[in-house]
């Protein structure tokens, strides 16, 4: 096979296995970017005003977002028209089961440290075999899709990526520090009995990594506690300046990117410039968007003040010049980017 045209691209220059996965990103974002420009591939034409909607809707999903206060995966977002988050019944399931779940892989898991099993004669030769196993994998699928259900709650409900993460970090440090404590109450009830099985101390192993986990949770849960006043706080403060702020019609002015990314968005550095009373005025904001959502300078936005000078950047989807850099192949973020 000859060369692909990505052979002289650096970003390309890794193992087979991740080279096809970028080569199906691509081609996918390709099809994307085709679609919301010029329609699908089959045969028929999206009419103009389609394909302008297209571009400008779900901009605090897909970018560009500004802040001037946050950065990176601190940068918190409330979709238009919508509530700040509330804490209810169904997310504190949803945490539940993620961290039941955990609780399942850490004591199906931890049964294999050294010196676990003679610690509790109870156990037998459950963890070695083929069904402990099974149960092993199913419990790590199922850790899998209820942190991603939980993530994708939370993050749409509170809109910051870093608290989102937070909470199912959270929920899987308490179900660890659950399946180790399992295991130390499968020993302390030998103990309660009156024996010593083979004359085996509880795995110092298993001690260390219970006192650890738990002094993890409580570490999470303070910070958890205060993480989310902190998105609670700006949440109301984007609801309150879209009610009351003062606007103003403003644009970018330039865009510096760093080469740095939240997840696979990449973070930029924005100088936006808007007019008040009469006077030019310009400050610098955080920015981060999809990759091929990198605005030009000129994009309009609108900027909203109240009287402590508390301000919100939006991109304004009623005005034109809503046009994004057709050059974004290198605002992607590389696969063996750390």
């Amino acid at each position: 096979m000859g060369e692909t045209p990505f052979a002289d691209d650096p970003r390309w220059k890794v193992p087979p296995s991740d080279r096809a996965l970028r080569v199906v990103e691509y081609v996918t974002r390709m099809v994307e970017r085709h679609s919301e420009r010029y329609g699908p591939f089959d045969g028929t034409s999206t009419p103009e005003p389609e394909l302008e909607r297209r571009k400008r809707a779900h901009w605090w999903e897909r970018g560009p977002v500004f802040s001037t206060t946050d950065r990176g995966r601190k940068i918190t977002v409330l979709a238009p028209g919508e509530r700040p988050g509330r804490l209810t019944a169904g997310l504190a399931a949803l945490f539940a089961t993620a961290a039941a779940a955990w609780t399942a892989l850490a004591y199906l898991g931890l049964a294999w440290l050294p010196g676990v099993l003679t610690s509790q004669p109870g156990l037998g030769e459950r963890p070695t075999t083929w069904w402990w196993i099974v149960l092993f994998v199913l419990s790590l699928k199922a850790v899998g899709l209820s942190s991603w259900g939980l993530h994708a709650l939370v993050r749409r409900r509170f809109g910051q990526r870093s608290f989102a993460k937070s909470v199912v970090a959270t929920a899987g440090t308490f179900g660890f520090t659950a399946g180790a404590a399992l295991h130390v109450a499968g020993y302390a009830a030998t103990l309660a009995d009156g024996e010593r099985f083979r004359g085996e101390r509880v795995p110092d192993l298993l001690v260390l990594i219970a006192v650890l986990a738990l002094l993890l949770l409580a570490v999470r849960l303070l910070w958890l506690v205060f993480a989310l006043l902190r998105v609670k706080s700006r949440q109301r403060l984007i609801h309150r300046l879209r009610a009351k702020g003062r606007r103003f019609d403003g644009e970018v002015e330039s865009t510096d990117f760093h080469r740095k990314w939240s997840d696979e968005r990449p973070q930029f550095d924005v100088m936006i410039r808007y007019e008040a009373d009469g006077v030019g005025r310009a400050f610098r904001a955080a920015m981060i968007t999809s990759f091929d959502r990198v605005p030009l300078p000129g994009f309009p936005v609108r900027i909203m003040v109240d009287e402590r000078s508390a301000t919100l950047v939006e991109p304004d989807v009623e005005r034109s010049g809503y046009e994004f850099d057709s050059d974004w192949a290198h605002y992607a973020k590389p696969s063996n980017y750390n």
